[in-house]
Formats: C-alpha cells, structure tokens, sequence
C-alpha cells in the first residue's frame, strides 16, 4: 500500500507536467499565439492568395490579440490591392490602424493607406491626413513631406506650408530636407501669389 507522502510525490510528478503542458497549449491556441497566423500564411505561399485573403479577414474580427488581428487585417489589405480593390484594402488598412497598439507599425501602415488614397482613389486630402497621423505616430520628414505634397494637390497650400515648415526641422535625411526647402519656396509663392490677386 501507498503511503500518504509517496501519493503526495506521485501526484506532484503528474500534475506538474499537466500543468506545463495546459500552459503550453494555452500559449499556441491562445490570443497570444505565435501561430495564429501560419494558416493563412501557409495559402498564401501555396499560392492560395484569395483563401489567404479570407483566412486574414476572419483572423481580423477574431479574439486574438490586437496586434494579431492588426496584421492581419494589414495582410488582408495588402491582398485585396494586389488584386486590384482599392477600397476594400483601405477599409482593412484602416481597421489595422484602429488595432494596431504598436506606434512605429502603426505609421508604417498609415503610410500604406496615405499611398492607397493618393495612387489609387486618388483622394489627396484624406492621404495627408493620413500622411500627417503617421508622422504623429513616428516623427520623421519624409510622413511630413509626403504630407504637404498631398495638400498641393488637394489646392491647400496654407496647409502644406505649414507641414514644410515642420519637415525642414524634423529628423529625416538630407533628401526630405531638400525636398522640403524646394516645397516651402513653392508654397510661399503660391501663397504671395493668392496674397498679389486680392483686392
């Protein structure tokens, strides 16, 4: 017979690695899970791009975690351009924005939806104003520039001249600084030019 501390021991040596394991398998099926999204990953590299694309829009509304569901919903975007929607990408690019908690990621996928407005929609307002969300979520010239050359387009160059403005003083490199000096001499033309044509 069993004495009281040998089933103690027994039990403690059985639990114990039930209690890692459930942990284990908590961690893969969880909200966490570095799995989540292999998947959908594993149609796309089979060259299921429209499965794939599914399979991320579902990950999207799922009970993952907000950074999973954010690149998911990135992924799913970026599908749904490569197959020429436009509007559907932007609508999942902005519901990544909406979910992403990380800032530098976050501004990357601003970027993306700022491209997606200005090339294909071809809607230079809303791209500025996603140009200048991503340059509040990462400072940086090259967001600002892209910014204010949006705001030309859209026939605002107050607004541009203020992002100019911005750009020459905000880190980036010798480029988007050149390019900014080139704007702000655009702008301030521009606007002595609507300044000369009052009466």
């Amino acid at each position: 017979m069993i004495g009281t501390a040998a089933r103690r021991y027994l039990l403690g040596a059985i639990v114990l690695p039930g209690a890692v394991g459930a942990v284990g398998l908590a961690a893969l099926l969880g909200p966490w899970s570095p799995l989540a999204l292999d998947g959908a990953n594993a149609r796309y590299t089979a060259g299921d791009s429209m499965g794939a694309e599914t399979a991320y829009a579902a990950l999207t509304e799922s009970w993952r975690a907000p950074g999973t569901r954010a690149e998911a919903a990135t992924r799913a975007g970026l599908l749904a351009l490569a197959r020429g929607d436009a509007r559907e990408a932007a609508e999942r690019l902005r519901r990544a924005v909406d979910l992403q908690p990380d800032a530098d990621r976050r501004a990357e996928v601003r970027a993306q939806l700022a491209g997606i407005y200005r090339d294909q929609l071809e809607d230079p307002v809303r791209a500025a104003e996603a140009y200048e969300a991503a340059a509040l979520d990462r400072e940086g010239a090259a967001s600002l520039v892209a910014a204010a050359v949006c705001w030309e387009r859209a026939g605002s160059p107050d607004r541009a001249l203020d992002l100019w403005m911005r750009a020459m003083s905000a880190p980036g490199d010798a480029s988007a600084r050149a390019e900014a000096a080139a704007g702000l001499l655009r702008a301030e033309r521009a606007m002595g030019a609507v300044a000369e044509a009052e009466p």
